[in-house]
């Protein structure tokens, strides 16, 4: 950041660069560095440099971006944060895919069983795509039982993920109540983005296919033709 302090060519002007970091060896604390430069008649009269810790508004704003865009319940991001993921995700150009997963029959569960065994489904349901994913994939709640995820790479990468994950959740036990156990499945579709499309040609895509597998009986993985 850049201020510069206007004023008349015969009094001093201020010009004040202003950056954060880390320090080596204290990355858990934030320094804010101002270099103020002084002018007199476009001479060079002169600079300071303040250092202040701002560690604390750091982690201010760092939690309130996270309340922001992470699902409170699953800690995976909410529907704005992976909309606002997601686009900053296609800025960077790149392939990438798309998929729309829903948990099969979760009203059941939450009906059967309760909404405490409900969210610890949607819980080991996050968990799960998680461990299935790497570090610049992105994994988001869009809302209920409804989840996606946008893969850096191909859709073979995207499929064989999606195929593990599937299995995954079905072989997962998920413990209820009087050491009564249940098991999940999910319906998956698949979209990889093409030149001519837009966002809302992606999401249409991977939605046409997850229906598919749904009118199919649910519980299944399907890439969009």
């Amino acid at each position: 950041q850049i201020a510069t302090l206007e004023a008349s060519p015969t009094e001093p002007t201020r010009v004040s660069r202003v950056i954060d970091f880390e320090p080596i060896g204290a990355p858990h604390l934030t320094i804010e560095a101002i270099m103020s430069s002084l002018w007199t008649n476009n001479q060079f009269a002169g600079s300071v440099l303040t250092f202040r810790d701002i560690t604390e508004r750091k982690m201010r704003e760092r939690n309130f971006r996270k309340k922001a865009f992470v699902d409170e319940l699953t800690q995976v991001y909410n529907r704005a944060g992976f909309y606002h993921r997601f686009e900053e995700n296609v800025e960077t150009g790149g392939v990438y895919s798309l998929a729309l997963i829903d948990v099969d029959w979760f009203k059941l569960v939450n009906d059967n069983f309760g909404h405490a065994v409900g969210d610890r489904a949607l819980m080991l349901v996050a968990q799960i795509l998680q461990r299935n994913v790497r570090n610049n994939d992105i994994v988001g709640r869009l809302g209920g039982d409804e989840f996606a995820i946008v893969f850096q790479g191909s859709h073979e990468g995207a499929l064989a993920a999606c195929r593990r994950i599937a299995e995954e959740i079905r072989s997962t036990e998920l413990e209820v109540h009087d050491g009564r156990v249940a098991r999940l499945s999910i319906s998956c579709g698949i979209s990889a983005m093409k030149p001519d499309w837009t966002l809302q040609n992606l999401f249409d895509a991977a939605d046409t296919a997850l229906y598919a597998v749904k009118d199919q009986g649910r519980n299944g993985v399907l890439l969009a033709a």
